[in-house]
């Protein structure tokens, strides 16, 4: 065996062995990072919607908003249509009795978002893009996180729905494996 050889070899040993630690330790806490925390009360929360040219997917992601467990006066959704050539805006019209809808010029996820921060004045926000959608348990199962001092912000865990093909079932591999990684992280305190 010659040096390089040897390098490989302990590279191998220590993934083996940092894997199965992760592993075990995961298993031992599991109940206390899987479980979501129990809800003190219910916060108010605003959720923006971003969109550009997301005439596709913009209808199914307001209705799953619109059909949170969650109470609706304490639940506002502000869709913000960033200049799109297609029929996203009139796609977001249809819900204009029970939503909040800005129609502006086309200046960039990020610009939107700011732009609709100016108008929230919920206890909580977050942000949605608009090609995905929520289960019926998404607010509630998030804001529970809220309760704890430390915490400023909360990310769910997003999965492709139904992949078919080569490349969605890659992306939907890697976000499992991210969703591990973070509650695994979450067990040392460093999710940064």
């Amino acid at each position: 065996m010659n040096f390089i050889d040897l390098v490989y070899l302990f590279i191998f040993a220590v993934i083996i062995f940092s894997s199965s630690m992760w592993l075990i330790l995961y298993f031992l806490n599991r109940r206390d990072v899987v479980s979501d925390p129990s809800l003190g009360y219910l916060p108010s929360v605003t959720f923006l919607v971003p969109a550009y040219n997301e005439e596709e997917y913009v209808e199914e992601c307001l209705q799953s908003l619109l059909d949170q467990d969650y109470p609706g006066d304490k639940l506002e959704i502000i869709a913000i249509n960033d200049g799109s050539e297609d029929n996203t805006l009139q796609k977001m019209k249809k819900f204009s009795d029970r939503i909040q809808i800005i129609d502006k010029e086309n200046s960039g996820k990020a610009s939107s978002l700011n732009y609709a921060l100016d108008m929230v004045d919920t206890e909580l926000v977050g942000c949605m893009d608009a090609d995905s959608f929520a289960c019926e348990d998404f607010v509630k199962r998030l804001v529970g996180y809220f309760d704890e001092e430390d915490v400023k912000g909360v990310t769910p865990a997003m999965k492709v729905l139904e992949p078919r093909t080569w490349p969605q079932r890659i992306i939907w591999s890697e976000f499992i494996y991210n969703i591990l990684l973070r509650k695994l992280f979450s067990m040392f305190d460093s999710n940064g």
